[in-house]
Parts: structure tokens; C-alpha cells; sequence
């Protein structure tokens, strides 16, 4: 009897080692959930090819929208855990804005924006409850905000380009003004410009005159032979 009680004892003892922890279970079933890598969204305004040009070698930038073009398709272990990163690199771009145009309180404000749904995202890892749809709604608001500094860069570097072709248009029209105004006001200009116009009208004259000299000469000898004619016609009628 002792035997048997003996060996219902070692059962139940193997029994027990051998069931699952329950805290075991709900770890693995969390971390799977956490691994599972979900598409979330994309960026939906990127730059335009003006703007693209102007930000290449803007490295800050370039680094920070490397990074968050990989939160589109993320798992939520992953989107928590490097926004932390991801904040430090916003908030370093937004400090040294490389592009003159671009260095404006309005497009720190929109940095600043994106930093702060990045700490939003790191708070969400402190906490036990949350939820994969919180995870997944922040990590949207990230990628929207980035979206609106695309849009901003877009507009300024256009509104850049407007300024620049109208600046060079103004420039050149007033260069040729100033050329226009000095030739008219110089006063060396005006008196060579008036001694030229009057040596041609002399010297026009003088052709002219040299051209009606003949002219003149042959009227003077046609007039000389008709009167001589007159004359002889008149003595004859006299003799007549």
C-alpha cells in the first residue's frame, strides 16, 4: 500500500512540473503579438524634385527621413522602442536647419510637432495596457506630421523660386534703366550726338549743291541761247 501511495505521490509531482506557467504563456503570446510587424501607412506628401535638390545634402534631414520612412511598416516592439532614437534626431535637425530658406520659426514648429508625437510613443512602452490600435494611431500621427514638413519645404522652396526670378527680372530691368539714363543725361553723349547730326546735314548740303551746279549752269547757257535767238528773229522782222 505504502508502494502505491509512493508512486501516486511521484505522479503528481511530474504532473505538476510538467503543466505551463500561466505568466509563461501570456508573456509568449504578448511578445508574438509584439513582433508582428503591421503596414500602417505611408508618407504621404514627399518632396518635390526643386526641394529634393535643395535638402540632399542636408544629412540631418536625410537621416531623419531614412528612419521614419521604416515606421510605414513596423512592429510594435520596434515603433516603441526607437522613437526614443528618432526624437534625439528630430530635435537635433530642428536645432541646425542647414538650408537658409528652410530656417524659419514655422518649420520648427512642425519639427517640434513630430518630436512630441515621438515622445508620446516612447511614454506608450512604460505603459502595460496599451493597446496595439494606440501604438498603430501614434505611429500614424508621426507619419502625417513628417508629411506636413514635406509640404512646408515644398511650399517655401517654391515661394524661393518665385522671389528669385522676380529679384533677377527687377535686377536686370533697373541695369538697363541705369544704362538708358546715363547715355541720356551724359552731357559728352548729347553734344557728340548733336555735332553729328549737324556735320551730316552739312555735308548733305554740300552734295546736293554740288548736284544742282550743272543743273544751273545748263539753264544759265539755254537762256543766253534763247535770248540770242529772240534778238536775231527781232532784227529780222525789222527788216523785213
Amino acid at each position: 500500500m505504502e508502494r502505491y501511495i509512493k508512486y501516486f505521490t511521484i505522479g503528481i509531482i511530474v504532473l505538476v512540473s510538467c503543466k505551463p506557467n500561466k505568466t509563461d504563456l501570456v508573456q509568449e503570446v504578448i511578445a508574438s503579438e509584439i513582433s508582428q510587424e503591421v503596414k500602417i501607412s505611408s508618407i504621404g506628401i514627399v518632396l518635390s524634385p526643386e526641394a529634393k535638390k535643395l535638402t540632399d545634402n542636408w544629412l540631418k534631414y536625410q537621416n531623419v527621413k531614412s528612419t521614419i520612412e521604416n515606421y510605414s511598416k513596423v512592429t510594435k516592439s520596434e515603433a516603441l522602442q526607437n522613437a526614443k532614437q528618432l526624437s534625439e534626431l528630430v530635435i537635433d535637425v530642428s536645432d541646425t536647419i542647414d538650408v537658409k530658406v528652410l530656417n524659419r520659426s514655422d518649420m520648427k514648429i512642425r519639427f517640434n510637432v513630430l518630436n512630441n508625437h515621438l515622445l508620446r510613443l516612447h511614454d506608450m512602452s512604460t505603459i502595460p495596457t496599451i493597446t496595439d490600435q494606440e501604438v498603430e494611431s501614434e505611429v500614424s500621427k508621426v507619419l502625417s506630421s513628417f508629411s506636413s514638413i514635406n509640404e512646408k519645404i515644398n511650399t517655401l522652396v517654391t515661394i524661393d523660386g518665385f522671389n528669385i526670378k522676380s529679384k533677377t527680372s527687377e535686377i536686370v530691368k533697373k541695369e538697363i534703366d541705369e544704362t538708358r539714363n546715363a547715355f541720356s543725361s551724359s552731357p559728352s553723349w548729347n553734344t557728340n550726338s548733336i555735332k553729328e547730326i549737324e556735320d551730316k546735314k552739312t555735308a548733305r548740303k554740300k552734295r546736293l549743291s554740288r548736284r544742282k551746279e550743272p543743273i544751273k549752269k545748263e539753264a544759265l547757257e539755254i537762256k543766253k541761247l534763247d535770248k540770242s535767238e529772240f534778238l536775231k528773229k527781232k532784227e529780222l522782222n525789222k527788216k523785213e
